[in-house]
């Protein structure tokens, strides 16, 4: 895995991707979330960067993402004081990634870690990626979620993709896209 020590943080679009990992009381599954997203990114042969992003955890998911950040040198960790939902999480992964490439993560593992390498490789020639697991199964909850989820889309933009929460993007894209949004986005009031 190409070592970041050689990422220069004033240049946002090296070559490489970025993976913010979301994690909100995720203790429990977040090392093999980290070490899965790290051994597929090593395949990649390109630089990296996995962002950790502790959105103000109180069961030790903080604790073990400093760990994580010692022992795997592809990983930063960056720390919410509190929780300030998906939106907060997805504003400071915005700002901090630092390579061509641009993917999230959430760090409860709901999404195989392989699916980098197949977007990676569509990104050359697109400029955003988004992601669609058919074989996902959800609770009750989650399906009326999803479908409402697609029925705003489907309302707002006359038709839009499925998607499924997993995308990736280049920074140089997102960078001309002015984000108004303040509030936590899905997981609680503006």
């Amino acid at each position: 895995m190409a070592d970041l020590t050689s990422v220069d943080g004033s240049n946002p679009r090296q070559q490489g991707v970025s993976v913010v990992i979301m994690a909100y009381d995720e203790a429990a599954s977040l090392r093999g979330v980290v070490e899965e997203i790290a051994n597929e990114l090593a395949t990649l042969g390109r630089l990296s960067e996995i962002l950790i992003i502790d959105d103000g955890s109180s069961d030790g998911t903080g604790e073990l993402a400093n760990q994580l950040e010692q022992e795997i040198r592809t990983v930063r960790v960056i720390h919410h004081p509190e929780n300030r939902g998906l939106g907060g999480v997805y504003r400071t992964g915005f700002a901090e990634a630092k390579l061509e490439y641009l993917t999230f993560f959430p760090a409860d593992g709901q999404f195989p870690a392989s699916i980098l390498s197949q977007f990676a490789a569509l990104m050359p020639e697109n400029d955003l990626v988004l992601g669609y697991l058919p074989e996902r199964s959800d609770s009750l909850f989650g399906k009326l979620l999803s479908t409402a989820e697609r029925l705003l889309y489907k309302t707002l933009f006359h038709g839009f993709p499925r998607f499924q929460g997993i995308f990736m993007i280049r920074t140089k894209t997102l960078k001309q896209i002015e984000l108004t949004s303040k509030g936590r986005g899905t997981s609680g009031p503006a």
